[in-house]
């Protein structure tokens, strides 16, 4: 986007967003239901994608790790919670039945969650 800061507040806030969501099915399989996930394939491989855009923030070392345990918990708390609890209860078992979910697949059963 030509002339439009990207890193003001709110652009910041739609990043911590943008790296939540893709650790949410991590975070979901080994907190919890307290499976141990393939950081290679499925949502595995989402964390490497994190790790992947915090480094291109320009964060390294102890600062990155800190960052992303600090998405990672906070991930785990808004999934522990209602609503977010019956939505992940909701997409396990679309998940159970049919093995992969499109966004709008995901997205039409929040809705009806």
């Amino acid at each position: 986007m030509e002339g439009i800061a990207q890193d003001t507040p709110w652009h910041k806030v739609r990043r911590e967003h943008m790296l939540m969501i893709y650790l949410a099915g991590q975070v979901a399989e080994t907190v919890i239901y307290g499976l141990a996930g393939d950081v290679d394939q499925g949502p595995g491989s989402d964390f490497n994608t994190v790790a992947d855009m915090v480094l291109s923030e320009h964060m390294a070392g102890e600062e990155a790790d800190s960052y992303i345990a600090y998405l990672w918990a906070r991930t785990a708390n808004l999934l522990a919670m209602d609503p977010g609890r019956a939505y992940l209860e909701a997409i396990k078992a679309a998940l159970l039945e049919r093995r992969r979910l499109t966004s709008r697949e995901a997205k039409a059963i929040l809705r009806g969650a």
